[in-house]
């Protein structure tokens, strides 16, 4: 808080008692409001106190897709957020409402790390609690057309889908280490992609 000095005192329940500032402020990060005035000295009464509401924001409520509709949209963000991709270290101010993250965002985001989501610190308000979006690392999955594991998708499991027209249609993994269909293999060219999503 600014403003404030040793020549004043504040109380936390209305008035009923103060307590001479000296760097001991309240915590600040709930919500609370804070009677200030100047303390009496001498003959000089107390001057009027004037109240300073603290009022902390909700955690915000959002959500993060790599596929679908709103893919690679915060859907849930306002411009008074902000996020993080380092773990909180460092925060970016929410572009627009419902953001879009851009190729250099997508790139640089970290598993280990997560989005981070809170609403900013103002004037007036402290910032709101961090909203966690826990992001899962792609699939390992491997493929080959010959040896022991020749036509399996290795390391897909059956929470995962695949797609072998560059993402346009997904097919459920029906198993572990699901085997191709020949129908499958005979689709496949060399330029052919396999996506994997969960």
């Amino acid at each position: 808080m600014s403003g404030i000095d040793a020549t004043m005192e504040f109380s936390s329940d209305g008035g009923t008692t103060w307590t001479a500032y000296d760097n001991n402020l309240p915590d600040l990060a709930t919500d609370i409001t804070l009677d200030v005035r100047v303390m009496a000295t001498g003959t000089t009464m107390a001057s009027s106190s004037v109240s300073l509401v603290y009022a902390v924001p909700a955690t915000p409520v959002v959500t993060l897709s790599f596929d679908g509709t709103d893919a690679n949209k915060v859907m849930g963000s306002e411009t008074t957020m902000e996020y993080s991709i380092d773990a909180g270290v460092s925060y970016s101010d929410v572009s627009e409402d419902d953001m879009t993250l851009d190729a250099g965002v997508l790139s640089s985001i970290d598993p280990t790390k997560d989005l981070l989501i809170r609403v900013k610190e103002t004037g007036s308000e402290e910032a709101s609690a961090i909203a966690t979006i826990d992001i899962i690392a792609a699939p390992s999955v491997t493929f080959s057309f010959n040896g022991n594991d020749a036509d399996k998708l290795m390391g897909a499991l059956t929470t995962m889908s695949y797609s072998l027209d560059g993402g346009t249609t997904y097919n459920d993994v029906g198993s572990d280490d699901v085997l191709l269909s020949s129908s499958a293999i005979e689709s496949m060219t060399a330029s052919t992609d396999i996506h994997i999503k969960n």
